[in-house]
């Protein structure tokens, strides 16, 4: 008997008890065979005597499922019939009992019978420290197991038959019913799994998320802020009225964010007067997990945490004139949980500031006016967070665009010229040091004098350059780009091009430059070409001079992959060949000659390690579905192909896997080009095998690479919703989250991995019996899709507490 339980449960390898407690069940289906459409594992279990609302309903679905119990030919289940204890007895005598141990019934017995913990049960052979000493001490306090005269449990003991049938007829009470072994049964045997199979790691994560609360009307009117743990449990409302910021139709995500470190959030609370109107809000902090709430001001405006999270900035208003414009306010810091709050500065109406790298120091920008409300000029003044003076380090009649350095020892920024009339004629760049008043202009004479407005500007990571771009207007209009590079001093100014072509990067060790100019033919715009350059702009040589619309660093490599257009006579675009060089132009290699696009790179990705780069290519004619997917080293070597045949379809056609070692991809179902399919190819020559033969457009690796999410289109064109899916990375525990998962305004599924990959959130649609969309629900589980839990009913946004991910 024990031998067909095996087989038809699949619980091999799992505790001889858990089989046991199978043989009992099944043989406890006493009364007939099942009704039709009540088959084991895969009926829908629906009872008419066991509606949805029963009590009993979670645990006779849940028996049943497992096939663990079965209705009557009438379709009933029968849930009040009592389970008259010489039967629980006979068909627990006749079960093979052998290879369960007693630590296994304990554990049993307390899940399905729970209550309060007790003491150790103090015997020599089960220490605090056995992982069911609790349940050990839980049974024998209710005299359902005794110990040995010596003191001892003597836990790995296996146990008979006839002790399975004692033990359970102590413990399972004799005027039980059906709905209660069904419940005894799933508490047990859970308990049991838990006890024998790898757990999940305490949650860690948390997650904030805000809840609409609407009027009578059905009008919304103000919004929670809920945080929680990944799994759902600890749920703790930090306010009922956070703060939003409104401008005519926009809304912004809520006026409330984690620290950087993720240890604290802070957010504003909306202050209202009698009528419900807004009138103002305050600050506050609270820990990650929702406690140790404090206010830190009754009249904030702008704030920011600090780049390492230890503290927090904000502004207070401390007077505003009848238009609700500031005269006045002042400028604090405090620790992140809101203690050691103190007073930088006080000044007249409203200042940007920014905070420097190491959270030190925070350089902040005054106004002044003349008599006449005109502005004379901007100063920036830096200010150390620990109570140090404010100094002013700058004036100019118009600053903006500030920027620390990566060392937080220098600010760039860019002002206004102006000629004798006071009309802006062009900009320049500046640098000063926080421990300096001597700004150096970075801009060079030759152009300072042109009309001409600063564009953007970056700093090198180890911030001894930046390069800026600059627009070069006639008119008023734009006619031609130029990027420049320049030292941190001001004393070394190169131009890279004359004509840049918006995209530029430096290298991953810093010490290149490439960057995109236009080509002209015969006074018409052909092209881009690539050229690359030391970190100073010198030795510039050119890649190549017909490149296509995108190109890309290596991560960690010195190596740049890039596409070159093939023309006919006619100079028209035939095809895109995909080459790849070293960082100085040098030792080109080709990799296909026909790459199956070239439209941002979406053909071609570096592995995350740069150590490998995969790419479509397209073979036949010009059909969209003919396409290859290989992959070769960074310097394009041992190049091989990995896939005949996928499935077009942009970003969401294919990609990487966190760790760099597998590729997921779509393939389509059919050669009509109809359905598609999602697949997985290992790198090291383990083949590809297929994970679904059901998928839409979109999925999402875990960070961890070991699961993959993915959305199934359901209904046509006109009506379509879509299911929400995970499975494991080899195609095991395939689950479904839900039928409708909830979409964003242009199609994208609301769901997300949190940092760390032990779990996600998603949304759900709710829907009315026409079809509408009533409203939108919240939930969380964990990374194989299991221990669902909703969040809540309704949702506006969440955010996941930052972490390692």
């Amino acid at each position: 008997m024990t031998d067909m339980i095996i087989k038809r449960t699949g619980l091999t390898g799992k505790s001889r008890f858990a089989v046991i407690v199978w043989a009992v069940v099944l043989s406890l289906a006493y009364p007939a065979p099942m009704a039709v459409g009540q088959a084991t594992g895969e009926g829908d279990c629906r009872f008419p005597d066991v509606p949805a609302t029963s009590p009993a309903h979670a645990d006779i679905t849940y028996a049943c499922r497992q096939g663990w119990f079965s209705g009557y030919p009438d379709g009933s289940f029968r849930p009040d019939r009592p389970v008259p204890a010489h039967q629980l007895a006979t068909v627990v005598g006749r079960a093979f009992a052998a290879g369960s141990t007693r630590a296994d019934m304990a554990t049993f017995l307390r899940g399905g019978a729970p209550g309060d913990p007790v003491a150790p049960a103090g015997f020599s052979d089960v220490p605090a420290t056995h992982p069911q000493s609790e349940d050990i001490a839980y049974a024998v306090e209710r005299s359902w197991f005794q110990g040995y005269p010596d003191n001892t449990f003597r836990p790995d003991r296996t146990i008979t038959a006839r002790q399975i049938t004692t033990v359970l007829t102590r413990s399972f009470p004799t005027a039980s019913t059906r709905a209660d072994l069904a419940a005894f049964m799933r508490n047990g045997q859970q308990a049991l799994n838990a006890k024998n199979e790898p757990q999940p790691n305490p949650s860690t994560t948390k997650i904030a998320y805000t809840v609409p609360v609407y009027d009578s009307l059905g009008d919304k009117v103000a919004r929670e802020l809920w945080v929680a743990d990944s799994d759902g449990s600890g749920a703790r409302r930090l306010t009922d009225d956070v703060s939003y910021y409104h401008y005519e139709d926009y809304e912004s995500i809520g006026d409330w964010t984690w620290s950087p470190d993720g240890e604290r959030i802070a957010y504003e609370v909306t202050v209202r007067d009698f009528r419900g109107n807004e009138i103002g809000s305050e600050l506050w902090v609270a820990d990650a997990d929702g406690l140790g709430t404090r206010q830190l001001s009754d009249e904030v405006g702008n704030w920011k945490w600090s780049p390492d999270g230890k503290r927090i900035a904000y502004h207070v208003i401390t007077e505003q004139d009848y238009y609700g414009s500031v005269i006045s306010s002042e400028f604090w810091t405090a620790m992140a949980d809101g203690s050691d709050a103190r007073r930088l500065t006080e000044f007249d109406g409203y200042v940007s500031w920014w905070w420097s790298p190491s959270g030190e120091q925070i350089v902040y920008k005054v106004i002044r006016w003349d008599y006449f409300d005109r502005k004379v000029a901007e100063e920036l003044w830096v200010v150390g967070v620990g109570g140090s003076a404010p100094r002013q380090i700058t004036e100019a009649y118009n600053i903006r665009g500030l920027q620390w350095s990566p060392d937080g020892r220098s600010i760039t920024y860019n002002v206004d010229v102006q000629d004798s009339s006071g009309r802006k004629v062009a900009e320049e760049l500046w640098v000063v040091g926080v421990d300096s008043t001597d700004p150096r202009r970075l801009t060079d004479d030759a152009v300072s004098n042109l009309p001409w407005n600063i564009n953007n500007w970056w700093w090198s990571s180890d911030g001894e350059r930046i390069v800026y771009q600059i627009n070069v207007l006639d008119s008023g209009s734009k006619v031609s780009e130029q990027l420049w590079v320049a030292t941190m001093d001001g004393l070394s100014l190169r131009r890279l091009t004359d004509d840049f072509a918006y995209n530029w990067h430096w290298s991953p060790s810093g010490e290149r430059i490439a960057f995109q100019s236009r080509v002209w033919e015969f006074g018409r715009w052909l092209g881009y070409s690539l050229w690359v350059a030391e970190a100073d702009g010198s030795s510039q040589r050119q890649v190549d001079d017909d490149i296509s619309s995108h190109w890309s660093w290596s991560p960690s490599k010195e190596m740049i992959v890039y596409g070159i257009k093939k023309r006919d006579t006619r100079r028209t675009v035939v095809n895109t060949e995909l080459w790849v060089a070293r960082a100085d132009g040098s030792g080109a290699r080709r990799l296909t000659d026909h790459i199956s696009g070239e439209r941002w790179g979406s053909d071609w990705r570096w592995s995350p390690d740069g150590s490998s780069i995969a790419y479509e290519v397209r073979v036949g004619d010009s059909s969209d579905n003919d396409r290859e997917l290989w992959v070769s080293g960074a310097d394009g070597s041992d190049a091989r192909r990995l896939v005949e045949d996928i499935a077009k379809g942009g970003w969401g056609s294919w990609g990487w896997s966190p760790v760099g070692n597998r590729i997921a991809y779509g393939a389509w179902r059919d050669s009509d080009g109809e359905g598609r399919e999602l697949w997985v190819v290992g790198l090291n020559d383990s083949g590809a095998w297929q994970l679904t033969d059901d998928m839409g457009w979109w999925w999402e690796w875990s960070p961890d690479g070991e699961s993959i999410f993915y959305g199934v289109d359901v209904g046509d064109s006109s009506d379509i919703t879509r299911e929400l899916w995970v499975v494991g990375v080899d195609g095991s525990g395939a689950r479904r989250l839900t039928d409708d998962v909830a979409l964003t305004e242009w199609g994208l599924t609301r769901w997300q991995w949190s940092p760390s990959g032990e779990g996600f959130v998603y949304g759900v649609t709710v829907r009315d019996s026409r079809g509408n969309e009533t409203s939108t629900e919240l939930w969380v589980a964990g990374a194989d899709g299991s221990r669902a839990r909703k969040l809540a009913d309704n949702f506006d946004n969440w955010e996941w507490q930052p972490g390692e991910g």
